[in-house]
Formats: structure tokens, C-alpha cells, sequence
């Protein structure tokens, strides 16, 4: 333990650094503060989205992922794997430098959302799809070039069916109709924000046979701040859970409603010997017991569950229901 100073020598000390005869270091060691974790932040590219909604992007579009991986399987004709890597900030001045020249560029109107978002997607995958959708074996060994005027009308077609499968992946976020507007092959002609504009960028592996490439989906600030609010994990998952019982229920309906029922009426009963069964001949009559009531049971799969009167409707034989049967009941079970 540390040896206590009286108060002259308190009043000493403190006289002796009022005249400079004593170093501050000289009077004692500062106890040393923790090392801090510093964090650069760059004012001219502050980030837009929080945690959490950067999670939020990642559930979403490794949703998205899964309806590509069925969507380009199905349409492509072989097997396709899409998996979703990384969901980070980026700004749009950045984009444009680092993206390659030329690459296939879809500049999309995601309505009813403002601004533009851009889909790109590397040429070492574009071209294996676009050989499959001209009927070829998928051949991507190619040089990278710009996409003929042909090679451009499919790939709008493809970036439109993955438009569907990125308007189902949203959908318990806001429902969207996102439209293919433009196909490019140069990022200096898609021009469509400032340079210092973010942009969460979201990016895919596809695996379609012997080729990969990247998919990157960029969705800038000015289209995403409408719902910012709703990108958490908390309303999201909400969602999903009512839209999930909600769509269960109308799918059960949906099944049950064609479920075939096999309904008979036993308009009487007749008993008879094994002997006279075996020599009923076509023609023969036979005398029902119940021939004089007015009602029918109705058995519904071999059940009976209700009172019927018969009749006609139109030109067919028919039942009216009168009610259920004594022994049964509207709850019971089938």
C-alpha cells in the first residue's frame, strides 16, 4: 500500500508545480486507459443501412436465392445452384470503377418504389445461359465482348423471369412490379446516380454445370428509404408468419374442395337367401322393405349422415336433404 502524504507535503508538492521545479510525470504515473477499438469513418461515404437491416437484406435474399436456383434450373433445362454470399455498402461512384468492361447490366424499375436499381451479372455465367436459351449444350468458352443486339433480347428475357422470383422474394416487404427498362454492357453508360450515392449491393454465386460467375443486385438508398423502416428481422419475420398461416388455411381449402366423395342413397333394403342370389335373373323384381317411407338415408363414403326425400330434378334422379340422421350430427367426424 502506498505511503499517505501529510498536508505539508501536499502544500510542498503543489508549490514546487506552480514554480516549474517539478515535471507533471515527475509527480506520479497516470494510470494507463484501456486500449480503445477505433473505427475510421469516411464522411463522404457514411452508411446508410443499420445491422439490422443489412440482415434483413441477407434473409431476403437468401430467399432469393432458393426461388433462382428453381426458376433457372426449370427454364435452363439442367441444373442450376444459386446461393447468396454477401450483402454490404457500397457506393455508386465505386461501382462504376470496379465493375468490369464490358459486363451485362440490367437497369430496372422497381415499381412502385422511386429511383432505378441495377442487376449485374459477369459475363462467364451470361454467356452459358444464353447459349442454353438458343438451344446449345451451355458452352461459355468465349471471349468477354459486348452482347449482339440478339444476345441482349435474351438476356432481357432471362433478367425478366428473374424479376419475378425477386418481386416473390419481397413481397412480404412490399409488394413490387419491377420492370426490365435497359440492357447495358458498358457501367459508364448507366449513369443513374451521383458517384457518392450507397447502394447496398447483394451478391450471388451461380453454378450452372462447369461455369460460375457472380450475380450482384444493387439497390440504392434513394429506392430502399420508402421501407426502411420495415427491414427488420422482427417485422419480417411477423410477416412471413402471417402470410404462412394465412396461406396455409386457403391451401388446405384449396385441397379439400377437390377432394372426390363418393355419396349414395339406400332408397330400401331387401334380405334374400344365398340360393335366391344366385338365381336373380335379368328382369327380376325385388320388394323393398322400406318401399312406403318417404325418406332416404344419405351416406356420404359409406356413411349414413343424412335425411334426403327422393325426386327428380330435370330429367335426373335426385335427393333433397331433409336433415341429419338421429344418430348423427353436424360436429361429429366423417
Amino acid at each position: 500500500m502506498a505511503e499517505a502524504l501529510t498536508q505539508n507535503e501536499i502544500d510542498a508538492l503543489i508549490s514546487a508545480l506552480s514554480a516549474g521545479e517539478v515535471e507533471v510525470e515527475e509527480a506520479g504515473e497516470r494510470p494507463k486507459r484501456p486500449q480503445q477499438q477505433i473505427r475510421v469513418y469516411d464522411f463522404h461515404r457514411p452508411d446508410k443501412f443499420s445491422k439490422d437491416q443489412i440482415r434483413t437484406l441477407e434473409m431476403i435474399h437468401d430467399n432469393f436465392a432458393r426461388l433462382l436456383t428453381t426458376s433457372f434450373s426449370a427454364n435452363f433445362r439442367t441444373m442450376v445452384q444459386v446461393s447468396m454470399k454477401s450483402v454490404y455498402q457500397v457506393s455508386y461512384g465505386e461501382f462504376i470503377q470496379s465493375a468490369d468492361n464490358p459486363t451485362v447490366l440490367a437497369i430496372v424499375d422497381p415499381r412502385p418504389m422511386p429511383g432505378k436499381m441495377v442487376v449485374e451479372m459477369h459475363p462467364s455465367i451470361a454467356f452459358p445461359m444464353i447459349d442454353r436459351m438458343l438451344g446449345g449444350p451451355g458452352d461459355g468458352n468465349r471471349k468477354n465482348r459486348a452482347l449482339t443486339e440478339i444476345e441482349r433480347a435474351v438476356m432481357r428475357r432471362v433478367f425478366t423471369g428473374m424479376m419475378d422470383s425477386f418481386a416473390e422474394a419481397w413481397r412480404d416487404i412490399v409488394k413490387l412490379e419491377p420492370d426490365v427498362e435497359e440492357i447495358e454492357t458498358n457501367p459508364l453508360f448507366t449513369q443513374i446516380l451521383a458517384p457518392g450515392e450507397m447502394m447496398a449491393a447483394v451478391t450471388l454465386h451461380i453454378i450452372m454445370g462447369d461455369y460460375e460467375g457472380i450475380l450482384n443486385v444493387f439497390l440504392p438508398h434513394i429506392v430502399m428509404e420508402p421501407i426502411l423502416p420495415s427491414l427488420s428481422a422482427h417485422q419480417w419475420f411477423s410477416a412471413v408468419q402471417r402470410r404462412s398461416t394465412h396461406e396455409s388455411k386457403e391451401f388446405l381449402k384449396r385441397r379439400l374442395m377437390d377432394v372426390p366423395v363418393t355419396v349414395s342413397a339406400v332408397l330400401g333394403e331387401v334380405e334374400l337367401t344365398l340360393g335366391e342370389l344366385l338365381n336373380l335373373q335379368k328382369g327380376d323384381v325385388l320388394l323393398l322393405t322400406d318401399e312406403g317411407e318417404l325418406e332416404v338415408a344419405l351416406l356420404i363414403e359409406g356413411k349414413a349422415r343424412f335425411r334426403a326425400k327422393p325426386g327428380r330434378r330435370g330429367k335426373h334422379v335426385a335427393c333433397r336433404i331433409e336433415g341429419y340422421l338421429d344418430d348423427g350430427g353436424e360436429n361429429d367426424e366423417f
